[in-house]
């Protein structure tokens, strides 16, 4: 027989595994200007303890900056078959367009014997905002019932995402008839800035001061969500004298005009007679 002296044996998982189980926000879509938390889970699926670990965002050129703290975050071990959780607070840039942006997310770590790892990742981050527009009657060529003309609507986007592909339908109504198209293509509409559309209508007869004009709007936002809104508009009608006061209507035009004409020939009569009178006493 021979005895051997003692001698150490490492002992090592396979292959040391460091997952990553889970990527949450805060939010949906973060809007410019805004910040909320990304929190990434991890999971050890090893036997054996992992320590050293630096989880690191690449943010780059992205319009993302980090909240609070720096884009590594360093965490001493995770035991073996263990989780552990951690929290990036980001702010994205005011200027900001709205998108998906891939963020690379990078891990480092190493095994109890020294043994180093390394692990490339991808997360993705929704910037973008709810559409907000604000739709009036912007002007109007019809003031009186019994009477046609068109009909200007404002579309104004006052939020920070633009608008994408919209339409607008005027709804029908036994209070007016639709002379025009009854839709209306208005197409993209970027953050402050509007669009306008028009219809041409025939306002019935009646006593109504108000009419009211249903509109349904359709789009989509910068990151192809669909909307649609439906929005009611009101149309002011006034009578043949108050639109006359109010500068709405202009008086009758043939009888201003022979006004006029009879100002003028009587004024040539006046000077002929003066000038035939001044000639008989030269």
């Amino acid at each position: 027989w021979i005895e051997l002296d003692n001698f150490n044996i490492n002992i090592q998982t396979h292959d040391a595994i460091l997952s990553v189980d889970s990527v949450t926000l805060d939010e949906a879509a973060l809007e410019p200007g805004a910040s909320c938390g990304v929190k990434i889970g991890l999971s050890n699926k090893a036997d054996s303890v992992l320590k050293d670990i630096k989880v690191r965002l690449e943010l780059g050129n992205l319009p993302l900056v980090p909240l609070g703290s720096t884009n590594e975050k360093s965490i001493y071990q995770i035991d073996a078959k263990g989780n552990y959780k951690l929290r990036f607070d980001l702010l994205a840039n005011p200027e900001a367009e709205s998108g998906v942006y891939q963020v690379p997310l990078k891990i480092a770590y190493s095994d109890e014997l020294g043994k180093s790892y390394f692990k490339n990742s991808t997360i993705g981050i929704v910037i973008g905002g709810k559409p907000d527009l604000s739709i009036t009657l912007d002007d109007s060529e019809i003031y009186e019932s019994g009477k046609s003309g068109e009909i200007f609507i404002k579309i104004v986007n006052k939020g920070v995402t633009d608008i994408k592909f919209m339409n607008m339908k005027l709804m029908p109504s036994n209070k007016y008839r639709i002379l025009s198209n009854d839709e209306v293509y208005i197409g993209n509409i970027d953050s402050d800035d509007y669009e306008t559309a028009d219809f041409e209508l025939f306002i019935g007869g009646g006593k109504e001061k108000k009419v009211s004009l249903p509109v349904v709007l359709e789009y989509k936002d910068a990151n192809n969500n669909d909307f649609k809104e439906a929005i009611e508009l009101t149309l002011d009608l006034y009578s043949a004298s108050e639109a006359k006061k109010f500068g709405l209507r202009k008086g009758n035009g043939f009888v201003g005009n022979l006004v006029i004409a009879v100002i003028v020939v009587a004024g040539l009569f006046i000077y002929r007679k003066w000038r035939k009178h001044k000639k008989k006493h030269a």
